[in-house]
């Protein structure tokens, strides 16, 4: 028999076992005996192992000597829609590693442009003499999952892809189920800087996920809350009465619940702060109209009149060059003109 050629490329596409799963394996093998065969196929002429690895190794630990059955295939690209095939048909499959085999799936069967490849292996891997329409179409028919999911699907091994580049461990921790990690924060690891993505796989290594997810989230509000409260202190119709604030966090706050970037974890939480917020402002500005005074009256009407001519003041200063020009002054003391009896109207209702 020719020498057993493991090929790194081919071993990389199989789902890793856990440490437990490995050892029920091991356990199995021992006891039941081995069972079945390890899978080869040639390749430039070298016998080389494409499914069994887990086995194999078992095998040489305990000196047990393995059964072997060969396939033969036409090509490279073949032998690896045979091995994802294969992969798909196994039991123990977390939704992670199913996501991630059928997004190798469709980059197997794209060609540049995002149009499929004339031959999607079908006589490999069962497609429908049908072979039109997009890939993600095709290929969700193959998995009996939507084009939709395939869309999903690539998203979520991308970011997958984006956690295995600061941690293998963290990978096959996401890959295992066993995480805490959703796909949706596999989606949005996609737009993580890398010291994000450092934090995240330094989390799940720690089985500290869910404590980092909940202490992320809560910093996403809070930054979020801090940047509407600081844009709403530039803004003069503010004012910073409690009525005001509260129309401010329904009118922005809320618009930012529906930000893509925002997770729906975070989405809940802020429209939770929103909400919490309206109602301290709205007590507060209950409490504040049972002391209103005539004194607070007429302090809110010079600071409308001190906002308004210092409005006016500003224009004059942007547009210097107009205000200046003698056959615009008639029409700029027309529009004052206009302002003044606006305001002797507003005098007239206490005459």
């Amino acid at each position: 028999m020719n020498e057993l050629i493991i090929n790194p490329k081919f071993e990389s596409m199989l789902c890793e076992l856990s440490e437990e799963e490995s050892q029920i394996l091991e356990q199995k093998l021992l006891k039941e005996g081995f069972r079945g065969a390890l899978t080869t196929t040639m390749l430039n002429g070298q016998l080389t192992l494409i499914d069994g690895h887990n086995r194999l190794k078992i095998c040489k630990r305990h000196g047990i000597k393995p059964k072997f059955e060969e396939m033969f295939f036409e090509s490279e690209e073949e032998i690896e829609m045979w091995i994802l095939h294969n992969q798909m048909g196994q039991r123990n499959l977390t939704e992670m590693q199913k996501s991630c085999i059928r997004r190798d799936y469709y980059k197997a069967n794209i060609r540049e442009g995002g149009r499929p490849k004339k031959k999607l292996h079908m006589s490999i891997c069962s497609f429908a003499p049908e072979t039109k329409g997009p890939t993600t179409e095709i290929v969700g028919k193959k998995f009996k999952v939507s084009a939709a999911t395939i869309d999903k699907d690539i998203k979520v091994a991308s970011g997958i892809d984006k956690i295995a580049e600061v941690s293998v461990e963290a990978k096959n921790k996401i890959l295992s189920g066993k995480s805490g990690v959703t796909k949706q924060d596999m989606m949005d690891a996609r737009k993580k800087t890398n010291e994000e993505l450092e934090e995240i796989a330094k989390a799940i290594e720690d089985d500290e996920y869910e404590t980092y997810k909940k202490s992320s989230i809560k910093k996403a509000t809070e930054q979020i809350e801090s940047s509407i409260c600081e844009r709403s202190k530039s803004e003069p119709e503010s004012s910073w009465t409690p009525p005001e604030r509260s129309n401010i966090y329904k009118s922005k706050l809320y618009k930012s619940t529906r930000l893509s970037d925002n997770t729906p974890e975070q989405r809940a939480l802020i429209r939770q702060t929103c909400e919490e917020s309206i109602a301290r402002n709205e007590e507060a500005a209950a409490e504040m109209e049972a002391q209103y005074t005539v004194d607070d009256l007429i302090k809110e009407i010079k600071l409308e009149c001190n906002q308004i001519t210092g409005r006016i003041r500003t224009i004059f200063s942007m547009h210097d060059n107009i205000v200046s020009s003698p056959e615009c002054k008639p029409k700029i003391m027309t529009a004052l003109t206009e302002t003044e009896a606006a305001i002797q109207q507003l005098k007239g209702l206490f005459i």
